[in-house]
């Protein structure tokens, strides 16, 4: 089976991994689709608790480069994998697909 990789994914781990960590993984998502950043209240609502850290982390620490989020992601897995057995999947169906 080949696999999926949708690149790096927001979240406690992350937001807490500082700025080295950041820098040595920015070439990653510069590169990644939906990364694009620019600070509307709507991507701010998916980060959780602290939509203000969120905002200064990517814009600051980024370079205004987001990475995805978990409900981003499980869309597109679902797809995929849906497929397996036979039909697609939940997501899929609740597209219009």
């Amino acid at each position: 089976m080949n696999t999926v990789n949708l690149g790096l994914v927001w979240g406690d781990m992350y937001s807490q991994a500082g700025k080295e960590f950041w820098k040595a993984n920015q070439p990653y998502v510069d590169v990644g689709p939906l990364m694009d950043y620019k600070g509307d209240e709507e991507t701010q609502r998916k980060t959780g608790a602290d939509p203000p850290n969120f905002d200064g982390i990517v814009k600051e620490g980024m370079g205004g480069r987001r990475l995805k989020f978990t409900s981003e992601i499980a869309g597109v897995v679902d797809a995929v994998l849906g497929g397996v057995h036979g039909r697609r999947g939940v997501w899929w169906e609740r597209m219009g697909g």
